[in-house]
């Protein structure tokens, strides 16, 4: 089996706009319960969505992701440059609170950022809707250089406000009866491009005509996911078609839906599969390691040299492997001599199984010696 981080740049593009709030207040009101919030939002997206990535809670999830940004810049650079890109595109910072109200989102809210026919399309709380037209649309048409007017137009029945006119600019949205609610599709994204197939008029058609019953709030795949993931996790990434994650998977499943939790030393990512001949036995497998350390940006020479070194306990459904053996000593290998920052600051890395659901839960969780911010 293979573990992966699939869609990491829709983690990265979702948080690129969405903050804490303490002690913020808003004039429109949204549902205490979490779960009643998502499912809110999922009823305005196809239940045959590619992707959708949740956010119960839009207060939990700005640390989250703080620590695991930090985290892998260990592995990868370029990463800070990912967000920082998308952060200037969007016109909001990722961790300020100023902005996100001046674009008008409501603190108290949840998220639902989907992928419809290679489109994102973000369902969102809203506390102000002319904010969120006047900055967050606003500065979108201003970074892919819109000329066209806004204007309204009918599309599948349903009264769409419309910006743009190709395939690489053009955006439809609309909010709920009660302003609460925005239903965005979004302009396309360059790293999407191989998905792309539809400008947004038609994505927003398919948004317009679909039945209720066909809405991801009742998808049963969907469902399988909510019942595995909850609101217990700050972020959750939720695949119907795995394959999107990875074109050469070798994981047959109906359902792949990934938990991203995470504190100042030390980062958790659930990962469920429905459907699947997985078995929690498969960790003793050494492609098992060989995918993880891949992860961690290491070259075959480097895999080869650090997993020639690791203290490995392995039982039926538990894996670990000790990196604090290694600290002293990393130095010494020449193959590794590049990577001393990352195996330094890794304590050890585990993974748990739990197959007695529909489906088996892998809970990869990597401890590092310092917390986030110590150096």
């Amino acid at each position: 089996m293979k573990f992966r981080l699939p869609l990491l740049s829709l983690l990265i593009v979702v948080t690129s706009f969405v903050s804490a709030c303490s002690g913020c207040s808003s004039s429109v009101e949204v549902d205490e319960d979490p779960a009643v919030r998502v499912a809110e939002l999922a009823s305005f997206i196809p239940g045959d969505t590619d992707a959708a990535l949740v956010v119960p809670e839009i207060r939990q999830m700005p640390d989250t992701l703080d620590y695991i940004l930090a985290r892998y810049r260990h592995v990868d650079p370029g990463a800070q440059d990912l967000a920082t890109r998308f952060s200037q595109e969007l016109g909001v910072q990722l961790t300020s609170l100023e902005m996100l109200e001046l674009a008008g989102f409501h603190p108290d809210g949840s998220l639902i950022f989907s992928l419809v026919d290679g489109r994102f399309v973000l369902t969102a709380h809203v506390a102000d809707k002319n904010a969120f037209v006047r900055y967050f649309i606003g500065n979108v048409r201003r970074e892919h250089g819109t000329q066209t007017r806004i204007s309204d137009e009918e599309l599948g029945g349903r009264e769409y406000t419309i910006s743009g006119d190709t395939r690489q600019d053009d955006m439809a949205w609309y909010f709920n009866e009660d302003d609460s609610i925005v239903v965005l599709v979004m302009a396309p994204y360059d790293f999407l491009e191989d998905f792309i197939t539809s400008n947004s008029d038609d994505v927003a058609t398919t948004l317009a005509e679909m039945d209720s019953d066909a809405t991801l709030a009742n998808s049963d795949h969907f469902a399988t996911f909510r019942e595995q993931f909850g609101d217990d996790y700050p972020i959750s990434l939720y695949l119907s078609r795995p394959q999107l994650g990875d074109g050469d998977s070798d994981v047959a499943s109906d359902v792949i839906a990934m938990g991203f939790r995470a504190e100042p030393r030390r980062v958790n990512v659930d990962l469920f599969v429905d459907g699947s001949d997985i078995t929690p036995g498969a960790l003793g497998d050494d492609e098992v390691l060989a995918t993880i350390l891949a992860n961690l940006g290491l070259a075959d020479a480097q895999r080869t040299a650090l997993g020639d070194s690791l203290d490995q306990q392995v039982d039926d459904d538990s894996l670990q492997w000790d990196f604090t053996a290694l600290h002293d000593r990393v130095r010494d290998i020449s193959a590794l001599e590049e990577r001393v920052s990352l195996v330094r600051a890794i304590e050890d890395i585990s993974i748990a199984t739990d197959a007695d659901g529909p489906g088996t839960l892998f809970g990869l969780t990597i401890d590092f010696t310092d917390p986030v911010g110590s150096n």
